[in-house]
């Protein structure tokens, strides 16, 4: 089940996060509906090995909402790329354009999930 609107930050530092990624805390609150009123919640329902695959002509990036509803970039994806993460059920996740535009969010909701960027 995937609902639109779902990691461990594992071996990432502030430089590591931030290398390459769109002004992610200046998204505009427009281009995903309901962004300023997601935030993560409990962390008390594994899901392990959910992938991003970048099925896009363009980069995107993967950023998490974090518990205060700011937003952590993850990965930046070129064409074609993909991104395997371990996250919970109750954290969104947003997929970001070149130029900081929210093309999708994701609340996951299956172990092992596969989340195909098209926007």
């Amino acid at each position: 089940m995937r609902l639109f609107f779902a990691p461990l930050m594992i071996g990432l530092t502030s430089a590591t996060m931030a290398a390459a990624a769109p002004d992610l805390q200046n998204l505009d609150a427009a281009s995903c509906d309901q962004y300023l009123e997601i935030k993560s919640t409990l962390y008390d329902t594994p899901l392990e090995n959910v992938s991003f695959v970048n099925e896009t002509d363009g980069t995107r990036t993967i950023a998490w909402i974090n518990y205060e509803g700011g937003v952590v970039h993850y990965s930046t994806l070129a064409s074609g790329e993909t991104f395997v993460v371990n996250t919970f059920e109750t954290h969104p996740w947003l997929i970001v354009d070149d130029d900081g535009k929210c093309r999708e969010m994701f609340l996951l909701g299956i172990p092992g999930e596969t989340v195909k960027i098209t926007k």
